[in-house]
């Protein structure tokens, strides 16, 4: 079978079966039939393309079949009849696997096929599309449903990448019915919390091809996502970025042999990551200039133009092959600066979290004006929520605790903020993004310091924390950072570095 649909492919390229069979017992022509996934390797690093047939379901007695040979594989130039003819140059087959091995394998590629079903990464969760999308949990089957169109079917669900979330489209029409319904053609993000909010509009037309946004894909890091659009008049792929990469984590930068040599560790998410840009500034917390136009391929970065005695603050970022930058990374600091200025982002405390927590608080998408794009909120379901949000101090010092918050709504939205047995409360008064200050003294914290974010207002949201133990600061806007985009394909094709023509081909071998 080709990578559209899960109807077996007879000979001469004719679909031979029902929707979503993998198996056909006594087909009056061909006989007992096994459906397979059909597909293309692209490795990123390479652009090595290899061939695959692989299993279409997980089910043991289909899988068994694969195991004990009795699968007909066709030969050679018999691939044309399918529709395959670059399979005749050869193809990987999954023989001589185990039972486990068959099972990995179905369970690891990637299912570009009808998605109708799609597990979490953990295999904790099922997700099912239809009117009513459904979320069950595997152990007990304790599920749960959401509707995100009234008369509009969720359809085709990708999860696999990310414990937090999966996407869906929202169908345009229902068959025989080209009725647009409400949310039509949207790509949803959609959260085990039960929250959801839109990613991009793959403006349908009417006449356009029913699966509509179907079969979308994440890029491994969950940063891009692939959909079809009938937008031209013609069904065509397309790719939207969902949100910015991660930035490296544990920065730290020591004096070395007369220069500061900085280390750090790649993020959970980083198969996309070309390098790591370095940034340096003499002040805490803003005016970060570039060190390394190429970025640092590996994790550690010497830096030899530096004054003995003077305070140095370093941030690096994660850049992708596609060319997205993520946010700065904490700040590594040598010397004894005049003021330091510390930012967290707020929703990190709840976002890598794994699909059976509740937190009481959900993750938040504003690409226009939050920080890195995202935020923390009191899920609408729940009267009140608690996170923990880790945060490193670079020294020890008395610290005035700012926080950036608005109210969904007009009227006012409290947040608790504690540390250990400190506590104090920040309120919000206004529907755009606002610095507030904590009232009362400043706070001694030093190492790594773990804060409870607490609100049990229902229209409380919060964007960043920043940490500073200058008395006379005052943020303003989301964290300062480089403004200028990262350089275009056409300015490095100039340079004569010519990109691989497979950067977005996520499917790695």
């Amino acid at each position: 079978m080709g990578l559209y649909d899960g109807r077996p492919i007879g000979p001469e390229g004719r679909s031979i079966g029902a929707n979503h069979v993998p198996v056909i017992l006594q087909h009056e022509k061909h006989g007992d039939l096994i459906a397979l996934r059909t597909g293309m390797l692209v490795d990123r690093e390479t652009g090595e393309k290899t061939c695959i047939a692989a299993p279409l379901c997980g089910n043991t007695n289909y899988l068994r079949a694969f195991h004990e040979g009795r699968v007909r594989y066709p030969q050679g130039e018999e691939w044309n009849a399918y529709g395959l003819p670059w399979f005749a140059q050869g193809v990987r087959l999954p023989a001589g696997l185990s039972l486990d091995e068959l099972y990995d394998l179905w369970r690891n590629l990637p299912h570009a096929t009808h998605g109708h079903e799609s597990p979490s990464p953990d295999w904790e969760y099922i997700a099912t599309d239809g009117g009513n999308t459904l979320i069950a949990r595997v152990r007990d089957g304790e599920s749960r449903t959401l509707r995100l169109s009234p008369n509009g079917g969720h359809y085709h669900i990708q999860w696999t990448k990310h414990p937090r979330f999966f996407v869906g489209w929202v169908r345009g029409w229902h068959f025989v019915s080209y009725l647009r319904p409400q949310n039509a053609n949207i790509e949803f993000q959609v959260f085990t919390d039960g929250t959801f909010q839109p990613i991009v509009d793959t403006k349908h037309l009417f006449n356009g091809y029913y699966s509509g946004g179907d079969f979308s894909m994440f890029s491994p890091d969950a940063t891009k996502i692939h959909y079809g659009s009938s937008m031209t008049g013609r069904f065509r792929n397309y790719v939207a970025v969902m949100a910015r990469p991660r930035p490296p984590e544990a920065v730290t930068a020591v004096v070395e042999d007369g220069a500061i040599r900085l280390t750090w560790q790649p993020s959970a998410y980083s198969s996309e990551t070309r390098g790591y840009l370095v940034y340096r500034s003499t002040t805490s917390g803003d005016g970060y200039v570039l060190l390394t136009p190429e970025p640092v391929a590996g994790t550690a970065y010497r830096d030899t133009a530096i004054e003995a005695e003077r305070p140095y603050h370093y941030v690096v970022t994660s850049l992708e092959h596609a060319g997205l930058e993520s946010g700065y990374s904490d700040e590594a600091v040598v010397g004894q600066p005049p003021r330091l200025v510390v930012y967290a982002e707020a929703e990190n405390s709840i976002r890598d979290l794994g699909t059976d927590d509740r937190p009481g608080l959900a993750f938040g998408v504003d690409r226009r004006s939050a920080s890195n794009w995202g935020f923390l909120y009191r899920h609408p379901e729940m009267n009140e929520g608690t996170a923990n949000l880790a945060v490193t101090v670079p020294r020890a010092h008395p610290y005035y605790l700012w926080a950036r918050l608005r109210s969904a709504r007009s009227g006012t939205s409290t947040w608790r903020i504690g540390a250990g047995d400190w506590n104090v409360s920040v309120t919000g008064r206004a529907t755009e993004w606002t610095w507030v200050r904590a009232e009362g003294e400043p706070k001694v914290f030093s190492g790594t310091v773990t804060f409870r974010l607490h609100t049990a207002d229902e229209t409380a949201q919060m964007d960043l924390l920043c940490l500073t133990d200058d008395a006379d600061f005052v943020p303003e806007g989301p964290r300062p950072e480089k403004t200028a985009p990262p350089r275009p394909v056409a300015a490095l094709q100039a340079e004569n570095v010519q990109p691989r023509a497979n950067r977005l081909s996520w499917q790695a071998a």
